[in-house]
């Protein structure tokens, strides 16, 4: 299983013939998204069409944000570290950013939400200092981009309802939906099993939350075999 750019530079290698007397069948080799897709795919009730529709999800892209920053002209503004509202732009990538971040680690935007409240909450119980201080600097800037986390969370939450109107998912769906399939699902396990008796994870290091969910869930926490390269 390989990252996308290793994926790229890669090309697949025909068995040798010892190696099929062997029994050693040609390897599938595949990045995450594209093992996960698959996975998604194979599931009738997977919610959407996958992420190979790119610009039927930047459809919802665009209309989820049109909406949102109408509705955020009217109350709370992500702010930079002037005091000045982020651009139109700057709030989407932030938007895609979180979303895609809430995706790979199995969390909710509503998650996110109720963190930046709680800890915006302590931090207005704590007294005011009689001058301004750098820590009392530094708990400012805190306190701004938690507010605007919360922002780009609220925007997460508007941008999944509309690709779940649209039947469209994004690449950090794939992973999300995956994990929770070969969570959910024995016959899903199972069937993977015996595709795939062994699977090599390349860049283990970068594995995300729901990756390793993923893949734990098929092989289980104490089979798997993860093979890394020592540099």
């Amino acid at each position: 299983m390989l990252g996308s750019e290793h994926a790229r530079r890669s090309r697949r290698v025909a068995p040798t013939d010892e190696e099929r007397a062997r029994g050693i069948a040609d390897p599938t080799v595949l990045t995450y998204h594209s093992y996960a897709n698959n996975l998604v795919k194979g599931v009738r009730s997977a919610p959407g069409r996958g992420a190979g529709r790119a610009d039927a999800w930047r459809r919802a892209e665009v209309a989820t944000c049109r909406a949102d920053c109408a509705v955020l002209g009217r109350g709370e503004l992500p702010l930079d570290k002037d005091g000045v509202p982020v651009s139109a732009a700057t709030m989407i990538n932030q938007m895609l950013q979180l979303s895609d971040e809430c995706a790979e680690h199995l969390v909710e935007p509503q998650q996110v939400i109720d963190f930046c409240t709680e800890q915006l909450a302590a931090y207005a119980a704590v007294p005011e200092p009689r001058r301004e201080t750098k820590t009392e600097r530094d708990i400012l800037k805190v306190q701004r981009l938690l507010r605007n986390r919360r922002v780009y969370a609220r925007m997460a939450m508007s941008y999944a309802r509309v690709k779940a109107r649209m039947q469209v998912l994004d690449f950090g769906d794939l992973m999300r939906f995956a994990a929770r399939i070969a969570e959910a699902d024995p016959a899903i396990r199972e069937g993977e099993r015996a595709r795939f008796k062994v699977v090599l994870l390349d860049e283990f290091q970068d594995t995300s939350h729901a990756q390793m969910s993923l893949f734990s869930s098929i092989y289980g926490a104490d089979e798997a075999r993860v093979f890394r390269r020592i540099r």
